[in-house]
Order: C-alpha cells, then structure tokens, then sequence
C-alpha cells in the first residue's frame, strides 16, 4: 500500500510541475517516467517501500526532470519559434487552405503535420493525401467556371453539356461531392485526433 502511495504522490508532483511545458512534451515525459518507475519495481515486493524511494531517488527530484525537459525542448531556431509548438489548428488552416497561397501555405502545413508530435502516422498520411492541396481543391472547382462542350449529331439538335470537372453533369456534382465530404472529412479528423492525443 506504502508503494502505491509513494509512486503516485511522486507522479502527481511531476503533473504539477510539468503543467509548463507543452501538451505533446509533457505527454511523453509523463509517460516515460511511469514506464520506467514500473519497471524498475517489477518484482519487486510491495511492502519494500524502501526500495521503492531508492527507485525515486535515482529519478531525482520531479522539478528538476521537468527543468531538464524544457532545457531540451526540440527543433528551435534562433528567432524562438518552434515548430513543435506551432499550434494544431494553425497547422490544420495551412493544411487546408495553403494552397490558395500559391501552393506554399499547403506544403508548410505538411512540414508542420509531420514535424509535429499532436498526430499519429496514420493521422500524418490522412492529411496528406485526403485531398491533396485540402479544401482549398473542392472551394476552387465550385467556384470556377463551368467549362462546357457540345455535342453534334445529324438530325439531333447541338447539345451542350457543362461541368467542373467532367462535362457529365450527374457525374460532375458527384465528383465534386465527393471532394467536399472527403476534404471536410480529413480536416475534422486531423482536429479531433490533435485534441484526442494531447488530452491522453
């Protein structure tokens, strides 16, 4: 019992301590910690609470691991930013409608989604390639003049068909539907895993 009290009275300080640093960071920290204090009392008798200080010791003290994490806080520059700091949504708005940037904003996005620790690889390849260029690729066709061709056959008045994408016009909305829904899909997605993961 004097086991359990002393590894979660030693974790909660860590929580507390490490409220500074960044959602992602301090996930990771959070976790290495409780693996490394499980491990090392695997085995070991529960009623040795001697044993359990002596592992906590060898940590050190909670304020000082959370020194050392911020002290090696990845990827600055020299101006002070951080790509690992950039905010989510930040990233998510690029993803999305970079492209209307010239392109540029789109392809910042993608160094900053897979730069960044808020996503998983799976949830990387889902911003990638659903859509390429993001929702900025179904706003442009909506918005962009239909282009139309016609048809001429002997006997049969000119027929004039128009569309977005294809000149068949059932086909045409279905294509664009479909861009929509998988463009809104992906970026509800990469929202909701960035905010799943940084609340773990």
């Amino acid at each position: 019992m004097e086991r359990r009290v002393l590894v979660r009275d030693y974790l909660r300080q860590l929580r507390s301590r490490s409220r500074a640093l960044p959602r992602a960071q301090r996930k990771e920290l959070l976790a290495d910690i409780r693996e490394h204090i499980q491990t090392s009392l695997a085995g070991a008798p529960d009623h040795d609470a001697a044993y359990v200080r002596e592992v906590l010791e060898r940590l050190g003290d909670p304020g000082d691991i959370v020194a050392t994490a911020r002290a090696s806080d990845p990827l600055p520059t020299s101006t002070g930013f951080n790509l690992q700091r950039w905010d989510p949504l930040g990233t998510v708005l690029l993803i999305q409608f970079g492209a209307f940037l010239c392109g540029v904003g789109w392809l910042t996005g993608l160094l900053l989604l897979w730069t960044s620790r808020h996503w998983r690889i799976r949830d990387k390849i889902i911003g990638t390639a659903f859509v390429p260029g993001g929702l900025a690729v179904p706003i442009f066709l909506t918005f962009k003049p239909e282009s139309c061709t016609t048809t001429a056959m002997v006997g049969q008045p000119l027929e004039e068909q128009c569309g977005h994408i294809v000149h068949t016009p059932g086909l045409d909305l279905a294509l664009l539907g479909a861009l929509w829904a998988i463009s809104a899909g992906a970026t509800l997605w990469l929202i909701f895993s960035a905010r799943t993961q940084n609340h773990h």
